[in-house]
């Protein structure tokens, strides 16, 4: 049931947004943990490869880069131990995160994490046929999506983090 297709040809699976997040969520734990209990040592350019695969992983899926389901298996997991590689590497892809915008990208990821679903589905009403409206209305959501979350970080996420 879960390896079949849904009748827009993807993966039930792995189109599935709790799925995905349940799939993606406890693969990173698991490789974490390989990394804890084995002690793994991995020399500096082997980091450095495996952090620039997560970028280029990443950024074809963004550009639309549609695979199969054991290509999608096998990158989520290229991703899931890139990114437990990307605090140990010392190449572009460390200087890349350390970039100023990208950092306050990261203090903003728990709000946008908690706003970008219930910002998506309160604009789905007026979702269009054509593709030029569903970009721009996408391109909305993230914007209000990143509006609300610098909002939510300032007045609740800063103004609470320590009294608790």
């Amino acid at each position: 049931m879960l390896a079949s297709k849904t009748e827009g040809g993807q993966y039930l699976a792995f189109s599935s947004g709790v799925w995905r997040c349940v799939f993606g969520m406890s693969l990173g734990v698991l490789v974490y943990k390989f990394f804890e209990r084995m002690k793994v040592r991995l020399n500096v350019p082997v980091l450095n490869v495996l952090s620039a695969a997560v970028f280029v992983i990443i950024a074809a899926f963004v550009i639309g880069y549609s695979p199969t389901k054991w290509q999608y298996i096998v990158a989520t997991i290229l991703v899931a131990v890139g990114v437990m590689c990307l605090p140990f590497s010392q190449g572009w892809t460390f200087q890349l995160l350390e970039n100023s915008a990208i950092r306050r990208l990261g203090e903003l990821s728990f709000s946008v994490y908690l706003l970008h679903t219930p910002v998506i589905y309160f604009l789905l009403p007026f979702k269009g046929y054509g593709e030029f409206a569903n970009v721009l209305l996408a391109h909305l959501a993230i914007a209000i999506s990143l509006g609300l979350s610098v909002y939510l970080n300032k007045h609740v996420e800063k103004k609470f983090a320590y009294k608790w």
